[in-house]
């Protein structure tokens, strides 16, 4: 069996993603497309509004995490967060208005629906809004190393303590206060009783 030489190898290496035009529609960006005109032609937008619109299309929840700059990994998180389910369609059904104020609170979904429907888009934010996904990763992977970093100290603390509890156990036991001692005469157990007399002891006690 002829060896292949290290630079055919190397020749025979394709990508591991095929190049992807960012212009082409997918049945996904024609869903976001609807529901963003759904949002567009809301009358006026207001907790109450939202909350019938998302009750409607469950399912586009996630249209609104979008809105506030927040992608469908993270938006499953936090409706975890908030009511146990990585559905954000099955939070929307069941959880309709508290989904709504969680998001307004902790992102301002109000203005920002209010301040980006209908609003004109240049090729310049275009191009930025598609950085933000690196950014966002970034920041992902930064957050990741932030939780590392506290689980470590946690575990080093955890550590630290039993160590010490371990060394005032030692020392308590060599100074005889952690030694059992008889019920009746008060002196350690080796210098009275035995384990049965204290057991005696302690029946009489009772």
């Amino acid at each position: 069996m002829p060896v292949t030489s290290f630079d055919d190898y190397l020749g025979s290496l394709g990508p591991l993603t095929t190049p992807t035009d960012p212009t082409l529609s997918t049945p996904a960006a024609d869903r976001i497309r609807e529901s963003v005109a759904e949002l567009e032609a809301l009358p006026s937008v207001d907790e109450a509004s939202l909350v019938d619109w998302v009750q409607r299309n469950p399912a586009q929840a996630y249209v609104l995490g979008l809105t506030v700059g927040i992608g469908q990994e993270k938006l499953k998180n936090q409706v975890n967060h908030w009511f146990g389910t990585g559905s954000w369609a099955k939070a929307a059904r069941e959880h309709g208005p508290e989904l709504i104020r969680h998001l307004d609170d902790d992102y301002g979904l109000l203005r920002l629906i209010t301040v980006q429907r209908g609003r004109r888009y240049s090729f310049a934010d275009v191009l930025i809004a598609r950085a933000g996904t690196r950014v966002t990763a970034t920041s992902a992977g930064r957050s990741g190393r932030r939780v590392e970093d506290e689980l470590e100290k946690i575990a080093q603390e955890l550590a630290a303590a039993l160590r010490n509890a371990r060394a005032l156990r030692r020392t308590e036991w060599a100074n005889g206060s952690r030694r059992p001692r008889c019920p009746r005469h008060g002196t350690r157990l080796r210098h009275c009783c035995g384990r049965e007399g204290i057991r005696l002891h302690r029946l009489e006690a009772e």
